[in-house]
Formats: structure tokens, sequence, C-alpha cells
């Protein structure tokens, strides 16, 4: 199955990274490495991991943790591609993937 990061995550993704490269030379590096490697698994076990709690009816929001870091890949699984929403630390209490939440296709 196709994955796609969409342009807000991907801009998540940046600046997680620019964080950690901060912190530590190269670690931006493996956290970019790691989100790679949650799209691999992604590609061929889109279901692998839990629902979003409390996400919006008929939706198939999902999100796990992306390997190594204490960030949280939330996505949505549709029938013909994943779409990443947003990338964020575990403990936050914001919730950028609502917004980001593309508009079902119609029927």
């Amino acid at each position: 199955m196709n994955v796609r990061l969409l342009a807000a995550a991907r801009v998540d993704a940046i600046d997680l990274a620019d964080a950690y490269n901060q912190r530590s030379a190269g670690l931006g590096g493996r956290f970019l490495a790691a989100v790679d490697a949650l799209v691999a698994t992604l590609t061929t076990h889109p279901r692998l991991y839990g629902r979003v709690p409390r996400s919006p009816a008929g939706r198939e929001v999902r999100q796990t943790l992306v390997p190594g870091f204490l960030i949280t890949a939330v996505y949505e699984v549709t029938p013909t591609e994943v779409l990443i929403l947003s990338l964020t630390h575990a403990r936050s209490t914001r919730q950028p993937w609502r917004p980001r939440l593309p508009d079902p296709p119609a029927p």
C-alpha cells in the first residue's frame, strides 16, 4: 500500500529532526531513519497499530510510536493509501492531526 506524509507532517518531521540535532549531533538523522522505517512497516502492515480513541466515525485513524523515540505518528488508512497526518511528542496533549484530517471522499 502507498504511504504518504501530509505536507504538515513532513514539516513536523523536519522540525523534530532539527530539535534532536540540537540536543545531539546525528540524532536528527537517526530520527528521520526511524520515520523511514515506520513508513516501510506501514507499507506492508497498515493496520498493525491501534486506532485513535474518539476518532471521527467511519474513519480509520491509527497511531503508533516512531521506533526508538517518544514521538507519536497519527495516520489514516484509506482503501488506496496510508496518510500520515502528524508527528508529535507522545506526552503532548495537542492533537494537530484533527484539523489536518482531509474531508472524506464523496460517495
